[in-house]
């Protein structure tokens, strides 16, 4: 009956995000080409972090009835969670992807350039995004919670339990004292997230744009504007302190020009577009990476291919609800819960 096709299409929206968070983040970013994404024991592993992070993120915002302010601060703990507390990438001088940001931007034996961006990219692309893409895959639960309370009390556990393998087995690394910025940083995150007001950061155009490309390459131009200061432009030309503050007030501007140029109402097509553009320096990134390194990164572009046709996929799923400006099916909580 019906109860039973809503649980049902609740479980394939927690799956979806669950295993879409990870994707994003890992395998779309190049961060684990295929071969090694898709390894079982790293795909666990990296859905139990990635995805288990979103979907307690989602369902946290759900609960306490907050907006995308709550789920991007949100997203920033993840992100310290994961790079300063699991991984240990923030003070890991010899961490793999750190190239030029394991000199620069290294004081206090920490690498506070890549643990700047690297906490950025996950609250918007590993976090934010996914959420935002699984809220269009099933919009009919949209503001109703994927995670039971069995469910979350097994995301929760899942979530804490992966720091056993992964930071004390697979990267024993360790520093001093200065892991505490990583505690102190993910605390003060979730703490700032639970009070901030739902509205901050709602759309507030009166007038609907017309196009949707601009947000696109708004989008593309906001991530690789930041991309370029903290890896190039940084490193060549300003002290990191600079750098990182530059890279902070490119991304506040583009969190409140989206304020100010999204429309109240109608405003996710066009925030589509911008996510889509983000992303989109990293399918461009894939494709190539694919083709210049085909051993290491064998099947990338696929990956980026495919990742292109579920977005223009899902625009052409979506538009002639938002050309209409018809609202998304909703359930009832009762169902949804």
């Amino acid at each position: 009956g019906a109860p039973r096709a809503c649980v049902e299409r609740q479980r394939k929206g927690l799956l979806t995000l669950l295993f879409l968070s990870p994707a994003i983040g890992e395998l779309v970013s190049g961060s684990s080409p295929p071969l090694e994404f898709f390894n079982p024991l790293s795909l666990l592993s990296l859905m139990a972090l990635y995805g288990c992070g979103a979907l307690l993120i989602r369902d946290a915002a759900i609960r306490w009835d907050k907006g995308w302010a709550t789920i991007l601060t949100l997203g920033l703990a993840y992100g310290v969670y994961e790079e300063g507390i699991v991984v240990k990438s923030w003070f890991d001088p010899g961490w793999m992807d750190l190239g030029v940001l394991g000199l620069y931007g290294r004081v206090g034996g920490v690498n506070w350039v890549w643990a700047v961006w690297l906490t950025t990219y996950h609250a918007v692309i590993s976090i934010a995004l996914p959420i935002f893409l699984t809220n269009l895959l099933f919009p009919d639960f949209k503001g109703k919670r994927l995670l039971t309370d069995r469910a979350t009390r097994y995301a929760l556990v899942s979530f804490g339990f992966i720091f056993v393998p992964v930071a004390l087995l697979a990267i024993p690394y360790w520093g001093g004292p200065e892991h505490l910025v990583a505690v102190i940083s993910a605390v003060g995150f979730l703490l700032i997230a639970r009070d901030l007001p739902k509205d901050l950061l709602r759309p507030r155009a009166t007038l609907r744009p017309r196009r949707a490309w601009p947000f696109a390459a708004f989008g593309f131009l906001w991530i690789f504007s930041i991309v370029l200061i903290y890896t190039a432009i940084g490193p060549a030309l300003l002290p990191f302190g600079a750098a990182i503050g530059l890279g902070l007030l490119v991304t506040a501007g583009a969190l409140l020009a989206l304020e100010r140029w999204l429309p109240a109402r109608g405003g996710e097509r066009f925030l589509f577009a911008f996510l889509s553009g983000a992303l989109g320096l990293f399918l461009i990134a894939g494709f190539v990476l694919g083709i210049v390194f085909p051993g290491a990164f064998a099947g990338q572009p696929i990956v980026a291919v495919g990742t292109l046709a579920l977005l223009v996929w899902l625009w052409r799923k979506n538009a002639a609800r938002w050309a209409t400006g018809a609202a998304a099916p909703r359930l009832p909580a009762r169902v949804a819960d």
